[in-house]
Formats: C-alpha cells, structure tokens, sequence
C-alpha cells in the first residue's frame, strides 16, 4: 500500500505544479483557494486551522498570510472585508476570478484523477471504495495522533 501512495503522489504533485504554475499561483495557494470556496466565507483562524499549521513542516501562520495577501492584492482572487463582529479577523471570500480559478482547477484535477484511475484499471464503485477506505484510515490515524500528544 505504501508503494502505492509513492507511486502516485509524485505524478499527482506534478501535475498540480503544473497547474498552478500556469495560473501563476502556487500549491498552497490553490489549497487555501479550495477551502476558501468551500466555505463561502472565511477567516485566517479557519484557514490556518483547516492547513493544520502546527502540524505540517514548512506552513506557517507567516506564509500564509502571504499567501492570502498576495491572494488578494498581486492576484486579486480573494476580497477581505471587515468582520463586523471581530475587526481583528477579517473575512476572507473568493472574487469572481477565484472562482472562476477555483473551477478551472477542479475540473483539471478531476481530468488527473480519471487519467489515475484508468492507467489503474479501476471501475468507478472501486475508487469509491477506496476513497472510503482511505478516508477511513485517515481519520484512525488523526484521532492516534492526537491521542499521541496528550
């Protein structure tokens, strides 16, 4: 299993590179741009929070929120407005054109993960099982981990 996952995360990343080259953003741009569309409206809290901040090496609170500024100012993908109930955090939604890259991206991603799924020779009922599986699996881990650190 863990072959697999090596076999697969090279391919996936580089084409994700790829794809955020292209728009002029970077990976982890196109992360906080997929949450932030999930949302509606956000926060840099919810944002740092949903990029586990403590927990992966290289994002810090510092980074993106360069990432947010550049976002908004040098890319124009995300407004910022005023929070009317907290001035310190203010809400973070997507600008026409963030959604517009946000759907882009998507609908390319999907074309990486059919091109994953023929070259594996899976049928659409096989990925879901596995999505579940791993999904599954993932959450197993979260809740060790935690454990762990308590």
């Amino acid at each position: 299993m863990l072959g697999f996952g090596s076999l697969i995360r090279p391919y996936m990343a580089r084409q994700l590179r790829e794809v955020a080259a292209a728009l002029r953003v970077t990976e982890r741009d196109m992360e906080i741009l997929d949450f932030v569309a999930s949302k509606g409206t956000t926060n840099f809290a919810e944002i740092a929070k949903q990029m586990r901040l403590d927990e992966k090496p290289g994002t810090s609170a510092t980074r993106v929120s360069t990432a947010l500024s550049a976002l908004y100012g040098k890319h124009g993908l995300i407004d910022m407005k005023v929070n009317p109930d907290d001035r310190r955090r203010p809400l973070v939604s997507l600008t026409t054109k963030g959604k517009r890259v946000v759907k882009e991206t998507a609908g390319i991603r999907e074309a990486v993960y059919e091109r994953i799924r023929m070259a594996m020779n899976l049928t659409s009922d096989e990925v879901s099982m596995l999505q579940a599986i791993f999904e599954r699996a993932g959450d197993n881990f979260r809740q060790f981990l935690a454990q762990k650190t308590e």
